[in-house]
């Protein structure tokens, strides 16, 4: 399990549960599942649904708990540690071949690159991603 210190504010929405904006997105957590809100000063748990998106993260309390007031802090309990991308071996072995690697990237950059290949259904479209990839990384490592 992992505990995080997080902070936002409460945005209400006309006849519907209020959504907790965090004020910084949260990055490398997995999205769309329930995690426990331990709100400030007095610890009461909120049972959200963790939704991540391009530029923000939204929990949104499933449990039916009122919030109130418009700022809010409070300790994020995830059930699952921060993902870590796998390199495949088909991207392990172009890239060795190439004498290049991932290690010129973070891990946010790394991910964006392993989820590009993974959406890549048709098998010709897989190899040309690699080679894009490849081709971007030989001159970061070069």
């Amino acid at each position: 399990m992992t505990s995080l210190p997080v902070r936002g504010e409460v945005r209400r929405r006309r006849g519907k549960t209020p959504l907790l904006v965090l004020s910084q997105r949260l990055d490398g957590y997995d999205t769309f599942l329930q995690a426990d809100l331990a709100l400030d000063p007095d610890g009461a748990t909120v049972r959200v649904r963790v939704h991540t998106f391009d530029d923000l993260t939204v929990l949104h309390p499933t449990d039916g708990t009122e919030i109130t007031g418009k700022a809010w802090t409070g300790l994020l309990r995830l059930r699952r540690e921060r993902r870590r991308g796998v390199v495949p071996p088909d991207l392990v072995h172009a890239l060795t071949a190439a004498g290049t690697s991932l290690d010129a990237l973070d891990e946010r950059e790394q991910r964006h690159l392993l989820g590009y290949l993974a959406d890549a259904a048709d098998p010709a479209t897989r190899r040309a991603r690699i080679v894009t990839i490849v081709a971007g990384l030989h001159g970061l490592t070069a």
